[in-house]
């Protein structure tokens, strides 16, 4: 005879312990806004070392740890709002570094900027930790750009230098009179110049001192300035001569496409010295349909900010100045 062993576990429907787990969610959020409560009456009513000594050390609870839940709790935006948030220590104490950083970029009314992160659902109730940090590196990246705006408009401002706002056409040194400054530059030396420039007996500064395209720049803190050269691929070391004498760092050179699917020596070919300054910009089309003019003034444009400067050339383009020496 066989036994069978009857179990007097009683087994619940999916849909009961669906029931229970939102349940239990449920306590243990109002656990949370109780623990929450409890630290902001403590805090605002106990003496400081009582609070920060004897307390946290009989809830064995570390400084660092309390410090966080101090946050929390003196939140404004967190008790207005707390049920609409997520129920997480981390994911709160997260929203109380970008409450910080929301004081610090709109100090009139941070609140009103907050509150919009809710209307906008771009935080609930259902929001992770990552989520969070998101916003925070958002906001602190916001800050910084901010800042370094600032800063670049006061190193303009100490120079005596103003962005070039028309369509002009001048020579290098009526523009350095006249104090005006640009982001990009497009550069078409004559053949004749390129020879003058490649003499090794020509140094960078020599360049620089008789040519001053470097005073012409934009401060490069905040953002990418440009210049881009034409020149012979014979004379690419010219090129990248004159980039390093106007303060540029080489990037990179635009070829013409091939005619042929054989390997051939680029000499006579014109081709585009890129360089920059600042941070190295990823460009937005990498290609250049033809090394005409034109076509280089349009690989600027989709590429860099303006105001734009082409020299040793001219242009019916409204948002380009120009000059011829």
């Amino acid at each position: 005879m066989s036994l069978t062993l009857v179990s007097n576990r009683n087994h619940l429907t999916i849909e009961e312990h669906i029931t229970n787990i939102i349940d239990a969610r449920e306590n243990m959020k109002e656990g949370l806004y109780e623990f929450i409560q409890s630290i902001r009456n403590a805090n605002e009513q106990l003496p400081i070392k009582s609070f920060q000594n004897e307390l946290g050390l009989r809830l064995n609870m570390k400084k660092s740890v309390l410090s966080k839940w101090i946050s929390i709790a003196q939140s404004k935006f967190i008790e207005k709002h707390l049920r609409k948030l997520p129920p997480s220590f981390s994911s709160l104490y997260t929203i109380t570094l970008i409450e910080k950083k929301y004081i610090q970029m709109y100090p009139l009314n941070p609140q009103h900027y907050m509150c919009h992160l809710i209307y906008s659902r771009k935080l609930s109730s259902n929001s992770d930790r990552h989520e969070c940090e998101v916003h925070l590196k958002r906001i602190t990246q916001q800050i910084a750009r901010e800042k370094q705006l600032i800063r670049h408009d006061d190193i303009l401002s100490l120079s005596g230098g103003t962005l070039a706002s028309t369509k002009t056409k001048k020579s290098i040194f009526e523009y350095l009179d006249g104090n005006k400054r640009f982001r990009s530059f497009v550069v078409i030396p004559s053949d004749e110049q390129i020879s003058l420039w490649s003499d090794d007996g020509y140094l960078q500064m020599d360049i620089a001192n008789d040519f001053p395209l470097h005073e012409l720049r934009t401060p490069s803190i905040t953002e990418n300035v440009s210049c881009l050269i034409k020149v012979k691929m014979k004379r690419i070391d010219t090129g990248i001569k004159l980039l390093s004498s106007w303060g540029f760092s080489y990037r990179n050179v635009i070829v013409p496409p091939l005619t042929n699917a054989y390997c051939t020596i680029l000499d006579e070919e014109y081709v585009m010295v890129r360089g920059e300054r600042g941070q190295e910009k990823k460009l937005t089309n990498p290609s250049c349909f033809t090394l005409d003019t034109e076509d280089i003034l349009d690989f600027s444009e989709q590429n860099y900010n303006g105001p734009n400067l082409l020299v040793f050339g001219d242009t019916l383009r409204e948002d380009w100045s120009c000059s011829t020496n």
